[in-house]
């Protein structure tokens, strides 16, 4: 028997909201985002340590940040998280471009710039969590630019895959730069995440 039918097509959004709510004492939580998380998340990717890294880099308006939120909020195609840590929202995960029938979409994330030293990791264990275990999707796919190698070296810590890797794709201030392009497989992350949350246990105990 193939993998459930993904919650995208069972069930509305604000539906949701609750059942994947994610919380673990020294992981933090991952929750729906709501409209009243709006004008934080703007603020956060408007920071220029977030914007650096991101294909769009000028400053996100308050009328196109409200005008991303009415599209995405309202799609199939689109499911936007907010990462808590000890009760206090810390950074944002999206998963765009979700196809049902091929069960595989695409994500991006960024932290608070007050965000504390390893929620990157955290963050990316509950994302993966709630992709593969709640919506129940079997293939995570995502783009990194050359610029920002820590971030490629975190994807793969997590057991991301180079697929492959665009040339010379995105302009800069020095003229073009690389994109990774990298994946993840659910039987893979079923397989990986135990050490992961090892890992991550005796960090906290460091």
């Amino acid at each position: 028997m193939g993998r459930q039918k993904s919650v995208l097509s069972c069930a509305p959004w604000k539906m949701e909201v609750h059942r994947l709510a994610k919380t673990t004492e020294f992981l933090g939580t991952i929750r729906p985002m709501l409209e009243a998380d709006l004008e934080m998340v703007r603020e956060w990717r408007n920071a220029p340590e977030v914007r650096a890294r991101m294909y769009t880099q000028h400053e996100i308006t308050p009328q196109e940040h409200l005008r991303w939120w009415q599209s995405k909020s309202v799609s199939d195609l689109d499911r936007m998280f907010i990462y808590e840590w000890k009760k206090k929202p810390t950074g944002f995960v999206s998963f765009y471009d979700l196809n049902p029938r091929r069960l595989s979409g695409s994500w991006a994330f960024y932290a608070s710039p007050e965000a504390s030293r390893g929620i990157g990791s955290r963050m990316e264990y509950l994302a993966l969590n709630t992709f593969f275990d709640d919506l129940r999707y079997r293939k995570l796919k995502c783009e990194v630019l050359s610029s920002n190698p820590a971030v490629v070296s975190l994807h793969k810590k997590h057991g991301f895959v180079e697929e492959g890797l665009l040339r010379a794709e995105h302009p800069n201030n020095q003229g073009f730069e690389d994109i990774h392009l990298l994946a993840i497989f659910a039987d893979d992350w079923m397989v990986r995440r135990q050490s992961i949350i090892e890992r991550l246990k005796n960090q906290r105990q460091q």
